[in-house]
């Protein structure tokens, strides 16, 4: 299969992309406070720098993070930190949404990101966010996808805040999918994600333990908050008969 490494999943090195706009142009976006997004960005990043094998983060609205970081004594192994920024389409980002700018920076990450040019897989989530089950779901990861369908018990979406994918896959089915996001007609990049694991009938890319989120949404100006241990469970099995399905 083109899409997985002969080396076993232990010896993977996945980095993971954060995709940061410190700076919003989206529409629907509550949290638009520069300093607020900076402080939560920072804080996702303390935790995210104990576990991940390295960082790239890269912001769209052209800030430059590198002092921030740097200055930051909370955070860990800097040393395997790259940071990168760009100026995305803004026009494009205010007329088609968060989830155009989204694709825009992943797209410019994966052309200019020395961790990311050097791996075959890399995980990617929305800044301000970590993961409380990081390893956990790296030891799941299959070196194919790992995308969680959402919302429970009417999936028509992949929460595109946290997954982990092949990079060639993604090339080939995900990589240009933001173009056709819509926010203001209510078409989001987790539902075009979604529609094309069912259009091009793509298997086993569904991962089979929930990802404890938490952190803030920007989008909606909330805090993220771990299930109850039975919502979790009930969670849990659902994925996994879907899974299943995908298998």
């Amino acid at each position: 299969n083109a899409y997985f490494v002969e080396a076993g999943k232990e010896k993977m090195k996945i980095p993971v992309l954060v995709t940061s706009c410190i700076s919003p142009n989206a529409p629907l976006t509550n949290l638009s406070d520069e300093n607020a997004r900076l402080s939560l960005t920072l804080k996702a990043i303390r935790e995210l720098s104990k576990n991940a094998d390295s960082l790239v983060i890269c912001d769209g609205s052209d800030y430059d993070l590198t002092k921030d970081i740097y200055n930051d004594k909370e955070i860990i192994n800097k040393d395997s930190i790259e940071i990168l920024h760009f100026k995305n389409d803004v026009e494009s980002v205010k007329s088609y949404g968060k989830g155009y700018g989204e694709g825009e920076i992943v797209e410019y990450a994966l052309m200019n990101s020395h961790y990311l040019s050097g791996a075959e897989h890399f995980a990617k989530i929305t800044s301000k966010l970590y993961v409380d089950n990081y390893r956990q779901c790296i030891k799941a990861f299959n070196g194919k996808a790992f995308f969680i369908p959402v919302p429970f018990l009417k999936e028509n979406m992949i929460d595109t805040r946290f997954y982990v994918v092949n990079k060639k896959l993604y090339h080939d089915f995900f990589a240009d999918s933001y173009k056709n996001v819509r926010d203001l007609d209510g078409v989001y990049l987790e539902h075009v994600f979604f529609e094309q694991i069912e259009k091009n009938k793509l298997t086993g890319v569904i991962g089979t333990i929930i990802p404890k989120i938490r952190g803030f949404s920007g989008t909606f100006n909330i805090e993220y908050c771990t299930d109850s241990k039975v919502k979790s469970l009930i969670k849990e099995l659902r994925l996994k008969y879907i899974a299943m399905k995908n298998k």
